[in-house]
């Protein structure tokens, strides 16, 4: 069995870039560090920042004292006035790809644009941008969405997106937003190089090979995402989190397994993950009978 491994893996540059903020706040002695939420979205990772002292907040309200980082998705400015207000060292480790599209969101609101955020709503990238937009932010998701959305007809809107937003989906949010009677409507393409490139190699890695293994957490947008695309070019697929979770089943009558890793997700797992497929080989992957609970193919209880 052939195992084909994409050539973008691990970390993108603004999550390694994010962790060596923190890890080196982390390192120093003064007050504790808290964040709001995970700092990326990795199991792994948020483990291991959590055992070196980082204090995980539900709300910027309960952090005190210390020193607070912005985690790579960013967070609203109201949120980070308050901090500033209440004399919280802030530590701000934004993605400087999520830092531009605030940017331009600030801009644009003061020119007078309302904004539409091609996101899901309860993403914390998503949740920090529409505390840049103002009151008149239109968050969709999904195209059957549209119908729900309540536009301000006689307001100039611009378009904007989530940096891990799916290409696909954005084309066709978009267009058929075109298709509404706005005065003026600015289109601005803010999804991530690496997210773009990171799709376009599970597309080409899914077309050569039987099997598909998407590395990265469960609660990571972008790592969901690439899962769905290689399940949309009909193959066999899994996200996995960790190597412990492969079932050797996966592997009966398959030539070649594709692995792909979402942005957060560390080299060493995919390494683990890897180490482990070739261990199976060692071993002599066997026939058995692992259907026990009616799943259809690919699919995860």
């Amino acid at each position: 069995m052939e195992i084909k491994v994409a050539k973008n893996i691990g970390f993108c540059w603004g999550v390694k870039r994010a962790l060596d903020i923190t890890f080196k706040a982390l390192e120093d002695s003064r007050p504790e560090l808290h964040s709001l939420g995970q700092v990326i979205h990795n199991p792994q990772m948020s483990a291991e920042l959590s055992e070196k002292g980082l204090v995980i907040a539900k709300d910027v309200k309960d952090v005190k004292s210390g020193r607070f980082l912005v985690r790579s998705h960013g967070i609203a400015p109201l949120l980070m006035q308050d901090l500033a207000d209440r004399k919280i060292e802030i530590i701000d480790a934004t993605c400087p790809f999520v830092k531009r599209t605030q940017s331009l969101i600030d801009k644009l609101r003061e020119e007078g644009y309302a904004i539409i955020i091609i996101g899901e709503p309860d993403h914390p990238e998503v949740k920090g941008l529409i505390g840049y937009a103002g009151t008149d932010t239109v968050v969709v998701n999904k195209v059957s969405q549209l119908d729900n959305c309540r536009f301000v007809r006689n307001k100039k809107w611009a378009i904007v997106a989530q940096s891990t937003q799916s290409q696909k989906n954005f084309q066709e949010i978009v267009s058929s937003l075109i298709e509404e009677k706005f005065p003026e409507l600015r289109i601005l393409f803010t999804i991530c190089q690496e997210t773009l490139k990171r799709e376009e190699l599970a597309q080409d890695l899914a077309k050569s090979c039987d099997l598909m293994l998407v590395v990265g957490g469960f609660n990571s947008a972008n790592t969901r995402r690439l899962k769905e695309i290689v399940q949309a070019c009909g193959r066999l697929s899994y996200q996995i989190e960790n190597a412990q979770q492969i079932e050797p089943h996966w592997f009966n009558s398959v030539d070649s397994v594709g692995i792909i890793s979402g942005t957060s997700t560390p080299q060493y797992v995919v390494d683990e993950v890897i180490k482990r497929i070739n261990e199976l080989k060692i071993c002599g992957i066997r026939k058995t009978t692992p259907n026990l609970f009616g799943l259809p193919d690919g699919s995860q209880a």
